[in-house]
Parts: structure tokens; C-alpha cells; sequence
């Protein structure tokens, strides 16, 4: 009888498990202005993971159903910041809904937005309220055209169809082709609000929701004219601008944009409540510190940085800008100047913060309240002999605010509604024209 064959068994491990996944917590969520969003935002967010001592830093950039991610590893366990990038007003909403936790704006938040999130507390306050960097909207023309500057009332009659050819400005007889940014966006809403004065734009004019979509339709038509974020001019030639009596002024130039005195300046913010959460506020105060400036200038933007000027000549007083220089001859003037609140000599948020940071620099620099110059300046609204004791006053309050910190200026002046930087024509223009500017003798 033949043997009974029998199947050989055989044995094997059970399948090894994967190893889990590593860990990943969220520290916080920032949202805002796209094209910021987009650039500055992953920037500030790196550098700030570095900072904190996180490794092998890394951005995926967002999708139409996701958020931009940028992560750090920190041992075993890794950190993220999540970026989405709309516009602020959708920014702010998020906010209200527990949906993010700082949100960057490149506009100031709307009084109906400050109700909306009165529960979060008074966003315009020092605490949640900063201006972490500056930025600036720049006319440009194709590379090989010859117009060098423009004034801001040619801007808005070539924007809004006023002007339509050419040799209204002086060149050749052909029609001008308006590209600019879409008023829809947040860039291009900061233009309608800084060139335009309410007037809608021309009929005619090619709207682009990203400005390098607008770089690029500029240098394909030699008789266009547009507007761009000075990051974005490219090969494109930029055209000076010029308030009404002032001198035409670069978007190019840094210091006229950090002083705000260029036309189009803009202000970028960071809010986040003081309500929030404890990271969030660290973050921003990474974003404020000289660490997280730097960051600002390598993104393209203009940081918040105090910065001297060149030194002012001194010619014989004659017009007010003349007896302004004989004032601060030989002085420099520090960053931009010191803006106020509606209606009042009280510093905004921006004024404030700065002020430590002018102090602080004086103080590392070893310089006496003696060599300290202030002066104030107002808007042409009202009575110009009260417009003069109004901007007398807000240089005594600034003044003020050194002295209490041992530093008394030895000249305080004001100059009434004299010598604006902005159009006193409209709101932002006469915000900008009540402020005061700190100058500092050798």
C-alpha cells in the first residue's frame, strides 16, 4: 500500500505593522490679503518656526481646498502654521468664526468690522492692532516709454478715462491703455482709495486680480499704463509720482516709502485679539522684533525699522518748507512720521509702537533729549490759525511721551496745515497730513 502523502506545513511571522505616523500639531492659523498671504505670510511663518528652534522647515504651498502648510520638526513631533490667503475682509470673518487666529490685512479693519468682532475686543487697540511692514503701488509703462513722473491728479484722470490719449500727457498721439488690479482685490481697493478719490475707473480699463497677470499684459502692449505692487515692476519702467506742490517721488525710492511720503504707500497689519491664543501673540511679536523685520525687507516689502534720513541743508526761512529745514538743519529725521487717531492728539496703535521703538534706538545709541527735534503738522480742514495750535499740540504730546521716558526734545514746534504729504481732499489723505515727525541733531 502506497504511503499516505501529507501537505507540508509551514509557518510564517505575522505582517509587522507600519510604523505610526509622526505627529503634527497645528500652533496656529493666519489668513488674509492674498498676494501678502501668498508671500510675506509663509515667510514670517519660517522664520518664526527657526526661531523657536524647529528643524527641517518646510512650505506646501496651498490648493483651491487646502490651506499653504509651513512645518518644523522638533525632535520627533511636527509643528505647522496653516496660511490661507483670500482677501482681509474674508480674513476678518474667519476670525469671528473661530476659523483663524491672526490675520493679515494690507488695510486697515473697517469700523463695521470692528463691531462685527467686538466680542474679540477692540481690534484698533496697541495690543492686537500692528504694522508689521509697508508696501507701495507703483505707475508703470512698458521699458522703452519716456514719461518720468506723474502727479496724482493725472493719475486719476488717466485711471478713470479723463485722459485717454498719450499727448494728454505730453507723449505721442495715441490712445493709453489702462491696465490695473482688479478693485475687487485688496490691492486694488488700496489704489482706488490712495489715486482715485471715489471716482470709479474708466470703462475701458482691463482689470487683473494678480498683479503679475498685470506685469506681464503691460509689457505686451507698448501704449498701456498700469498699476502693480512695486514687487511686481519687473523690467516695466516705473513712473515718479508727485503730490500737488511737492517734489515727484519714486516707488522705488525705500525711504520716501518708509516715511510714507510716496503717494501710494500702503500699510500692511497683523491683528490678532488679545483674547487669543498665547502663540499667536508670540508670533506676532517675532514679526515686530528686528529678527522678524529683516524677514519683512528679504520678502520685498519695507519693514518698520527706525532709520535715519540723509542729513537736511539749511537754506534762509523763507517758505515753510524753508523754515522747516533751517529748523532741523543738519538733523536726521527718523522713519516715518507719527500719525494720530481721528480727532484727537492721542497716537494710533502704529505711533505708539513706533515711539518705543525710536526711544529704544536713541537709547542704544547713547543720544540726549536735547538733541531731539519735533514737529507737528495738520490737515486743512477748518480755521488755519486753529489747524496751527492743533499740530503745536500734537508735537507737545509726542514730546511728552519722551520726556516722561527721560528724554526731553530740546525744539518743539508746529506747522499747522503747511508742507501735507498726502491729498487733503480725502480722509486717508488728511490722515496722513495730522502727524508729527521726530528729528535727530548729531
Amino acid at each position: 500500500q502506497a504511503p499516505v502523502r501529507t501537505a507540508a506545513v509551514t509557518s510564517s511571522a505575522p505582517p509587522v505593522a507600519p510604523p505610526p505616523a509622526p505627529s503634527e500639531t497645528t500652533l496656529f492659523r493666519m489668513s488674509g490679503s492674498g498676494d501678502a498671504a501668498a508671500s510675506l505670510a509663509p515667510a514670517l511663518a519660517a522664520a518664526y518656526l527657526t526661531n523657536i528652534g524647529d528643524t527641517d522647515i518646510r512650505t506646501v504651498p496651498a490648493t483651491a481646498a487646502t490651506p499653504g502648510k509651513i512645518t518644523g520638526q522638533r525632535g520627533d513631533h511636527a509643528e505647522a502654521i496653516l496660511v490661507s490667503g483670500t482677501d482681509a475682509a474674508d480674513g476678518f470673518k474667519a476670525l469671528g468664526a473661530h476659523g483663524t487666529d491672526v490675520v493679515l490685512a494690507s488695510r486697515r479693519i473697517r469700523r463695521d468690522e470692528l463691531t462685527a468682532l467686538s466680542a474679540l475686543g477692540d481690534l484698533s487697540a496697541p495690543d492686537a492692532e500692528h504694522v508689521v511692514a509697508l508696501g507701495a503701488l507703483a505707475i508703470v509703462a512698458g521699458p522703452g516709454n519716456p514719461l518720468t513722473s506723474l502727479s496724482k491728479a493725472q493719475v486719476r484722470d488717466v485711471f478713470t478715462g479723463a485722459i485717454t490719449r498719450w499727448n494728454g500727457l505730453g507723449g505721442i498721439a495715441a490712445p493709453i491703455d489702462i491696465v490695473t488690479l482688479d478693485p475687487a482685490s485688496d490691492l486694488g481697493a488700496s489704489f482706488a482709495t490712495l489715486a482715485l478719490n471715489g471716482t470709479p475707473l474708466a470703462a475701458s480699463a482691463k482689470k487683473f486680480p494678480d498683479p503679475a497677470a498685470a506685469t506681464d499684459a503691460i509689457a505686451a502692449d507698448s501704449n498701456a499704463i498700469g498699476v502693480v505692487d512695486t514687487r511686481h515692476i519687473g523690467g516695466l519702467h516705473a513712473i515718479a509720482l508727485a503730490e500737488t506742490g511737492a517734489a515727484p517721488l519714486s516707488p522705488t525710492d525705500g525711504a520716501a516709502v518708509a516715511s510714507e511720503d510716496y503717494p501710494l504707500t500702503y500699510r500692511i497689519y497683523l491683528y490678532a485679539p488679545a483674547t487669543g491664543t498665547g502663540i499667536a501673540k508670540r508670533f506676532v511679536d517675532f514679526a515686530m522684533s528686528p529678527e522678524g523685520q529683516a524677514v519683512v525687507t528679504q520678502a520685498g516689502f519695507v519693514s518698520r525699522t527706525v532709520k535715519p534720513s540723509a542729513p537736511v541743508a539749511a537754506p534762509a526761512p523763507q517758505t515753510p518748507l524753508d523754515r522747516l529745514r533751517a529748523l532741523v538743519a543738519g538733523a536726521k529725521k527718523w522713519g516715518s512720521g507719527f500719525h494720530f487717531q481721528p480727532r484727537s492728539t492721542n497716537l494710533d496703535a502704529a505711533g505708539q509702537r513706533d515711539l518705543d521703538r525710536v526711544f529704544s534706538y536713541l537709547i542704544s545709541n547713547h543720544d540726549t533729549g536735547d538733541k531731539l527735534i519735533v514737529v507737528g503738522f495738520a490737515d486743512n480742514q477748518g480755521d488755519p490759525a486753529q489747524n496751527l495750535i492743533v499740530s503745536q499740540k500734537r508735537a507737545e504730546a509726542v514730546a511728552a511721551l519722551f520726556t516722561e521716558r527721560g528724554m526731553k526734545p530740546g525744539k518743539v514746534a508746529g506747522f499747522g496745515e503747511d508742507l501735507p504729504v498726502a491729498n487733503n481732499n480725502t480722509e486717508d489723505g488728511r490722515n496722513q497730513n495730522r502727524r508729527v515727525e521726530v528729528y535727530v541733531l548729531p
